[in-house]
């Protein structure tokens, strides 16, 4: 598929190369058990909270032995479609920054923390990579994520038992403090988190795991060597236990992510697209509309107790209705309405506390923001505000590239692993649209990671494409 080193190359580059691979695989596997796994670490918190670096830096470390090897051995740095975009909305970040005279380290603090795994997009663009091994990858994912279900539809009935939960801590640098806290404002009774500390990490990698699964699934028989009947059972074991996060949007699109990935590819067989629908959630219709309402859980559980089929009707209610006008809802149109009124071009800066300080001087009203997480978590509504039109504008158009690519190299590549890996790509930029409008997906680090990685997967494919394709895609 992609490019492999010749063994007239120095053995040095081909063990480099090997390294790289090899960090990048332990990343891609890593990632899920993070948590988990460094709270086990001896010593006191603050070793554990320095910790939760380390694969960051990992990232970094990656990104520089990649680019070094390339150009050690005169190879050019490769462009990609989201350069000019990125560029430029990192540009109008550090202008807004000093127009407005935002807190500087907490701004380029919030600004790493949204743009932190692009490093990973561009390491994986500038490796050589072969076919098998981006197929390795994308099975340990799907490992991974079979796990994870599994062990979060434990969870849902048996209760989460405390060596699955995280140390809780925090961290402050230089008057910037951070908390790692599990399930902060609660959750419903029988909410699955598996290693990963909350509901929603969950919930946003079992949606990228589900639309992995359906993506290959519609790859030629054979290329991942995976049976039927374990493909049609995983997909059911995912969607149950994306519904046993009790996370309305992520149970909604997994409903959605099987049409999607059809249109993502191109495909129109139908019949097979239903039969595929009716398997997965007649599976998943059953178990959760049975008696799967949940006893158990072990923290901070909100007072509701419902079947995760419940908890989706919900949004139909008046009652919710109501409250939501109070919460996203009312963030959405009062905030949003108010940054449309007053022409915000630029931005406030990235600077939650400095953002809602302007917006309740422009409007007293929204004096609420100050006790209340859900401008955050309205995300691209928070982004509006800290980057303005003109940065927000600037990041859709980022998406956009990826997408237009990736739908590009799904629909025309001549090789099964480029549509495998185009779809993915347009896949996942679709679902990060309503899905920001409920949460911080970029900021998670669960769903930043893996983004990035599939983007650049399937950049480092468009890479390897005819020249007509790429120049076309390149300037879409």
């Amino acid at each position: 598929m992609i490019s492999v080193p010749t063994y007239t190359e120095p053995r040095y580059a081909l063990r480099l190369a090997s390294l790289q691979y090899s960090i990048a695989l332990f990343l891609v596997v890593f990632m899920p058990f993070e948590g988990f796994i460094l709270k086990w670490l001896p010593g006191p918190d603050r070793l554990y909270e320095y910790s939760r670096f380390i694969t960051e830096l990992l990232i970094y470390g990656l990104l520089a032995m990649v680019i070094g090897t390339r150009l050690g051995r005169g190879a050019p740095i490769r462009r990609t479609p989201i350069d000019v975009p990125l560029l430029s909305f990192v540009a109008v970040s550090l202008l807004t920054i000093a127009v407005r005279q935002t807190p500087f380290l907490s701004s380029i603090i919030n600004l790493r923390t949204l743009l932190r795994y692009v490093a990973l997009f561009y390491a994986i663009v500038h490796m050589d990579l072969e076919t098998r091994q981006v197929r390795s990858m994308l099975v340990a994912i799907m490992v991974i994520a079979v796990m994870q279900a599994l062990l979060g539809i434990m969870q849902h009935y048996v209760g989460i038992h405390p060596i699955w939960l995280p140390r809780e801590t925090g961290l402050e640098i230089a008057g910037h403090s951070t908390s790692y806290v599990m399930l902060g404002r609660g959750r419903e009774i029988g909410a699955a988190i598996g290693t990963m500390s909350d509901s929603i990490m969950l919930a946003v990698f079992l949606i990228n795991s589900l639309m992995l699964f359906m993506v290959v699934g519609l790859a030629p028989r054979g290329m991942f060597r995976i049976r039927t009947s374990v493909w049609y059972a995983s997909m059911a074991i995912l969607f149950v236990a994306t519904a046993f996060t009790y996370s309305r949007i992520a149970t909604i699109l997994a409903t959605l992510c099987i049409p999607l990935v059809l249109v993502c590819t191109g495909r129109r067989q139908m019949i097979h697209a239903l039969a595929v629908m009716v398997a997965v959630l007649g599976l998943g219709v059953f178990v959760i509309a049975g008696a799967s309402k949940s006893n158990l859980g072990s923290i901070k559980l909100r007072n509701e107790q419902l079947s995760p089929f419940q908890n989706v009707q919900m949004i139909f209610t008046a009652d919710y209705f109501a409250k939501a006008k109070t919460q996203r809802m009312g963030t959405l149109a009062r905030v949003g309405g108010l940054l449309v009124r007053s022409g915000h071009v630029i931005g406030f800066g990235p600077d939650a506390e400095f953002a809602k300080t302007r917006l309740v001087d422009r409007d007293e009203s929204l004096y609420y923001l100050y006790d209340r997480q859900s401008f955050e978590d309205v995300y691209w509504i928070a982004m509006f505000a800290y980057y303005g039109a003109a940065g927000l504008a600037l990041y859709l158009w980022m998406l956009w590239r990826i997408f237009i690519t990736g739908l590009g190299l799904a629909q025309h590549g001549n090789n099964p692993m480029y549509v495998v890996l185009g779809s993915m790509a347009a896949a996942i930029v679709v679902v990060c649209i309503p899905m920001t409008f409920i949460t911080r997906t970029f900021e998670f680090r669960t769903y930043g990671f893996y983004f990035w990685l599939f983007a650049g997967l399937m950049m480092n494919a468009h890479m390897h494409v005819p020249g007509s394709f790429r120049q076309r895609a390149d300037e879409g």
